[in-house]
């Protein structure tokens, strides 16, 4: 993003401000928006040299000599300035409703993909623009890049995910096929779609995974594995992109409450429940600890505000880092897999038996 295209047209709220008088905390409201504006626009400069802005001095300039009656149409004027246009998809709930409603709130013009009217609605209701899409859909996919139309990106945030949960040997390859659709291939075709309209700001890439792409447990290759996917595919894409100023982050969250966590307990009871022959007599132990450890979770975990705020950093940050691990959790589990691996078996299994 250039200069340019962040700068506030700064005549726009001079008439509304000149010419009366306002109190210091009106003018630290003010400032403490104008502040947040064109993060990527002062990259380069000194603490000292951003402080000193030209456009940061004059609307608080202009702040100073403006008036309480006038501060509403001020502050309107400011926040109606977008950093860009930023695209989150799986924005119906959970990580992705707050991501958009937070980016929203920074000052982003936020495209939240969902896949139902209703989801919309409520997006709607908070001012951000839902965006219907499908990311399995080629068509869909097309549909929303036309909808965008030459509008630059500053920002995809590739969120859409499903969960799936069992012992390898009871998951059919209809359901491995259905889970890598949406969480590989699906996460592949919405860079591929909107790729151009990235590179035409210099746009960042945010890939929700999860620490379960450093961490395979049992009863849970499946999902692991598409994530072990997702961590593989970021890495890559960083890599490829490097030299056409496009930066890929990886956002690595622990357990978060989220509509994915209840689903995952609610999939774990179902198995724990399945008579299908020999599921009981060899899994049952796994999947008792696994939904002991669901439930734990669902208790404990942080709320997707913290991911939220996380991916805004990722997108503002002069210099973001290539990943960000969320949680304490998963500090902890990113730290055992550099044990050897057959002392994390015996850890897991140990747990299993308990």
């Amino acid at each position: 993003m250039t200069c340019d295209a962040n700068r506030l047209e700064l005549g726009a709220i001079a008439p509304m401000a000149v010419g009366s008088r306002t109190n210091s905390r009106s003018i630290s409201a003010v400032s403490a928006i104008v502040n947040t504006l064109s993060p990527r626009a002062d990259v380069g400069l000194s603490n000292r040299k951003r402080r000193e802005s030209p456009n940061r001095h004059h609307i608080k300039d202009f702040v100073s000599r403006g008036s309480d009656s006038a501060l509403h149409n001020v502050i309107s004027e400011v926040t109606s300035h977008r950093r860009g246009q930023v695209i989150v998809t799986g924005a119906s709930t959970g990580i992705g409703r707050a991501t958009a409603l937070h980016l929203h709130g920074l000052g982003f013009s936020v495209l939240a993909a969902v896949r139902s009217d209703e989801d919309a609605e409520r997006l709607r209701q908070h001012g951000v623009t839902p965006l219907l899409l499908d990311i399995t859909s080629p068509e869909q996919l097309a549909a929303a890049h036309a909808q965008l139309g030459s509008t630059p990106l500053v920002g995809l945030v590739n969120n859409a995910a499903v969960s799936m949960f069992g012992p390898l040997e009871f998951t059919s390859t209809e359901d491995l096929h259905e889970l890598f659709d949406v969480n590989v291939v699906g996460q592949v075709g919405v860079i591929q779609t909107f790729l151009d309209r990235l590179r035409d700001a210099h746009g960042r890439i945010i890939n929700v995974g999860s620490i379960s792409g450093r961490f395979s447990r049992p009863v849970a290759g499946a999902y692991d594995a598409s994530k072990f996917a997702v961590r593989a595919i970021n890495d890559s894409l960083r890599r490829e992109l490097s030299h056409q100023g496009i930066d890929v982050v990886l956002i690595e969250p622990g357990g978060i409450k989220t509509a994915i966590l209840g689903k995952i307990t609610d999939r774990l009871k179902q198995l724990s429940d399945d008579r299908a022959p020999g599921l009981k007599e060899r899994y049952g132990a796994m999947i008792d600890s696994a939904l002991k450890s669901a439930d734990k979770a669902e208790r404990h975990s942080s709320d997707p505000s913290v991911v939220a705020k996380v991916i805004g950093t990722a997108l503002t940050a002069p210099r973001p880092r290539t990943r960000y691990l969320i949680g304490q959790d998963a500090h902890v589990l990113a730290a055992m897999t550099k044990l050897p691996d057959r002392m994390v078996d015996r850890i897991l299994l140990k747990k299993v038996k308990a």
